[in-house]
């Protein structure tokens, strides 16, 4: 396809100084679409259209404006701040057009936050993914401060590549990188971790890294599913250092049918956590001993936000004392808990672990995909109606049956 030049002029209509002309090289086809990309339609803007004899396939555009576009004059601040909009990769497409705003692109606020998502739509090399992820690390680690990492379609397949790919991109944040927050959502370690070997091997390289994180202030690490000894050599990583953390997501963090409440290495790591605003956890790492930490450490209204959930398969059929759960409520005002029951519902279960003093601001109830068990839920609803009426503040009560679930 045939190349043209097109000549742009900008005048200023305030000023008599000579026209500033450059020019640009593209297809025919694509003139219009450049020349309204750069120069909006507004009152603003003149564009004047003057064909030239001889030339059947080209024509040379003036345009007139009375604003300057020069992007390059822009201020650092206002540039830094449009880039905190754009992905990475746009990043690098703008750093690369202009000389100084690559200097700016090296600039340590563009670079505070990094989700890892070890998971590929069509079209996309996986090595390709990982490599950049490591070259990030290894340039701009230590800018780091929020770091995600997640895997949206784990499976036996890829354990071993996510293993391989993370341990890496660890290595090269060890001991430069200062998080604040770190979260690690959905790996479910029981569950498509075929050899101990590999899962052991990203563990180690975890705990390493994580024992050096001394101002981390978030910690979620919720659906890991790992085994007692494990979750409490991942908590301790965090535990020397954890004084700072303010928010704990450990949702579903220990497998199914364990009793973490009863192992006294994690009652030691949440004696360590003093400064609580938010709190996730299951049922199963509640007891009386644990409840009086909370207290405890809690005591100058810190804890805003707790959120239990209680799983059918988890042990759920101890009670906690009345008189923890009120000096909570009393040494925290501004606490709201909320309770999450996944296919507990019967009144039993709901009446043992719900008790009055709770004053629960929010509450799920699901019944799951049981077919089989009547649940009663007359009861279950009688009970919370006559002893939670005036404290709840949102209530989903309409429980969702397994023919109507998605």
């Amino acid at each position: 396809m045939a190349h043209q030049s097109i000549q742009c002029s900008d005048v200023s209509s305030t000023s008599q100084s000579p026209t500033q002309t450059s020019y640009i090289i593209l297809s025919t086809s694509d003139r219009v679409d450049v020349i309204t990309a750069w120069f909006p339609d507004s009152s603003d803007s003149e564009i004047d259209f003057k064909l030239t004899d001889g030339i059947s396939s080209a024509s040379n555009v003036t345009v007139t404006t009375r604003q300057s576009h020069d992007w390059g004059r822009l201020p650092d601040l206002v540039f830094i701040e449009i880039m905190k909009y754009l992905c990475h990769s746009d990043r690098l497409n703008v750093a690369l057009t202009h000389r100084r705003w690559y200097n700016l692109f090296q600039t340590g606020c563009l670079w505070r936050y990094r989700h890892i998502d070890f998971g590929y739509s069509l079209g996309t090399c996986p090595v390709i993914k990982n490599n950049k992820d490591i070259g990030f690390a290894a340039t701009f680690g230590k800018h780091l401060h929020h770091l995600i990492i997640t895997c949206r379609h784990p499976s036996f397949t890829n354990c071993k590549r996510f293993q391989k790919m993370q341990t890496s991109f660890l290595q090269h944040l060890y001991g430069k990188t200062k998080l604040k927050t770190f979260r690690m959502k959905n790996i479910e370690f029981d569950r498509y971790w075929r050899f101990d070997s590999i899962r052991d091997r990203l563990l180690v390289s975890l705990k390493r890294f994580l024992r050096v994180q001394r101002r981390l202030e978030l910690f979620e690490m919720n659906a890991a599913q790992l085994g007692l000894i494990q979750g409490c050599q991942v908590l301790e990583a965090i535990g020397c250092n954890a004084g700072h953390i303010k928010t704990l997501n450990i949702e579903d963090f220990f497998h199914s049918h364990q009793s973490p409440f009863r192992i006294g290495r994690f009652i030691n790591f949440l004696r360590q956590l003093r400064h609580l605003n938010i709190l996730h956890l299951n049922y199963n790492c509640l007891c009386n001993d644990i409840m009086a930490i909370l207290v405890a450490n809690n005591n100058t209204s810190s804890l805003t936000y707790f959120s239990v959930k209680v799983y059918k398969n988890d042990p759920h059929f101890h009670t906690i004392d009345r008189k923890l759960w009120k000096l909570l409520r009393k040494n925290n005002t501004n606490l709201k808990v909320e309770f999450d029951f996944d296919s507990v519902a019967t009144y039993d279960e709901i009446a043992t672990i719900l008790i009055p003093e709770v004053q629960v601001s929010k509450l799920h109830i699901w019944t799951g995909y049981d077919h089989t068990t009547n649940f009663h839920l007359n009861e279950t609803f009688t009970y919370l109606r006559n002893h939670f009426h005036n404290k709840l503040g949102t209530i989903i009560d309409s429980v969702i049956s397994p023919a109507t679930a998605d």
